[in-house]
């Protein structure tokens, strides 16, 4: 029982800490991206930290190039590696994206 017990224990501390890893990628990240791409032209809907190096972004903006301009200085910065977007898709005024990327570290 003891070596049941010990391995629930790890499982369950390890879970907690990729839960809090989590957190603090999406806390670090977001303050990171608005400070060295800025969201003058664009507003995020959300960042999701999917897995440890995965990050998803969902970016808004009035024009198409203006999103391409976000998706390139995250490329350009190297904030991201691996970056891919889907297709804008246009909806009243607004052009929506989702954008992925994995953490360069």
């Amino acid at each position: 029982m003891g070596k049941g017990y010990k391995r629930l224990a790890q499982t369950i501390i390890i879970s907690g800490l990729s839960v809090v890893i989590g957190y603090l990628i999406n806390f670090f990240i977001t303050p990171y991206i608005t400070d060295n791409i800025g969201i003058d032209a664009y507003g995020f809907v959300s960042i999701t930290n999917t897995t440890g190096k995965t990050i998803q972004i969902e970016a808004q903006a009035k024009k198409y190039e203006q999103l391409g301009y976000f998706i390139a200085g995250i490329k350009n910065e190297g904030i991201l590696i691996d970056v891919t977007s889907t297709a804008g898709t246009k909806t009243s005024e607004l052009v929506k994206v989702t954008i992925t990327g994995n953490l360069n570290y």
